[in-house]
């Protein structure tokens, strides 16, 4: 089983953005899932796993995140195509999409530094609270365990990308 993830650099307003800033970007998202998939695929049993990771963003743009959302996309279409060749040896892959998870490294770029500050943003979404890391590993887990499940992007987000 492989799961990878990714933060979201490179952001930045789209007439400022520089070459450097979006292959960067590209290439520790798009790059770093395709050569975790390339070097696990041949060592993976029948039956094996590979789980991506994306963010709302990708349906649900945001101004200044251009090139971070422009590679949340590519790691979505890098889903199907990996499934689709991946498939004569029984090995899966499919994405989790998610919404705001309440990490130190989501606290950092929200600016949010306490725990009261992190409550009080949460009680906007439709579920009054961002979701804990267990909630969106238990997605993961979900789709490594699940072994009809292939070529798809499940969206975690507790209704984020509703509001």
């Amino acid at each position: 089983m492989l799961v990878t993830a990714g933060g979201l650099d490179g952001a930045g307003p789209v007439r400022t953005l520089t070459s450097e800033a979006v292959r960067s970007t590209l290439e520790a998202r798009v790059w770093g899932a395709l050569a975790a998939a390339r070097v696990a695929a041949p060592r993976l049993p029948a039956g094996g796993s590979i789980t991506l990771t994306s963010g709302i963003y990708a349906t649900r743009p945001v101004p200044g995140m251009a090139a971070p959302l422009a590679a949340l996309g590519a790691v979505e279409a890098l889903t199907g195509a990996l499934a689709v060749e991946l498939a004569p040896s029984r090995v899966r892959v499919n994405t989790v999409r998610y919404g705001s998870v309440d990490t130190p490294l989501m606290r950092g770029a929200a600016g949010l530094r306490t725990d009261k500050a992190v409550a009080e943003t949460g009680a906007a979404m439709l579920l009054g609270r961002f979701a804990t890391p267990a909630e969106a590993a238990a997605t993961a887990v979900f789709l490594m365990a699940n072994t009809y499940i292939n070529g798809q992007i499940i969206t975690v987000d507790g209704g984020q990308s509703l509001v």
